[in-house]
């Protein structure tokens, strides 16, 4: 575990201060109080944790929410803070540390839907692009069925680790 959540603040784990790419990042902050470094771990926990309130939500819509809610900052700053290079092999180091094979592709599987989302909202449909449109349209389908799956199969996964099922019993196997 790299971050813990303590009364709606994040903080980082000793164990997650002795990632390099974490402990770089703060030593790099040089403001007094590590408001920076704070900002950047509150950062990556809401919009990449699995645990965050926001996991539900797209990611590009994500990322402008914990902007705009949690750092209360215009919500298009996620793009200068991931641009940092930093930053950027943070997220990648927590990413893979977080979040298993099948939680990676579901990340994956929703970006793409962003991007199919973002394609239509662009696009202006007209004789020349219809095909285009209605072969993105089947692909979203497919798309969708595939989420359903990957979602399906991460909760029978997580579901089999509990023990009794869930279910509280007075003799548990």
């Amino acid at each position: 575990m790299i971050f813990e959540l303590h009364n709606n603040i994040v903080s980082i784990t000793k164990e997650g201060m002795s990632l390099p790419e974490f402990k770089r990042l703060y030593e790099q902050d040089a403001t007094e109080d590590k408001s920076l470094f704070s900002r950047i771990a509150e950062y990556i926990y809401f919009v990449y944790s699995k645990d965050s309130v926001y996991k539900e939500v797209l990611p590009e819509y994500r990322k402008q929410l914990v902007c705009k809610d949690r750092l209360k900052t215009k919500q298009t700053e996620w793009k200068e803070m991931e641009k940092s290079a930093g930053v950027n092999v943070a997220i990648e180091k927590y990413k893979l540390m977080e979040l298993t094979a099948k939680e990676r592709l579901l990340e994956e599987v929703k970006e793409k839907i962003e991007d199919y989302i973002d394609f239509w909202k662009t696009t202006k449909i007209d004789t020349k692009n219809h095909e285009l449109v209605a072969s993105t349209l089947k692909n979203a389908s497919d798309l969708l069925n595939m989420l359903e799956k990957v979602e399906k199969r991460i909760s029978n996964d997580n579901d089999s680790k509990t023990v009794g099922g869930g279910k509280a019993t007075l003799f548990e196997d």
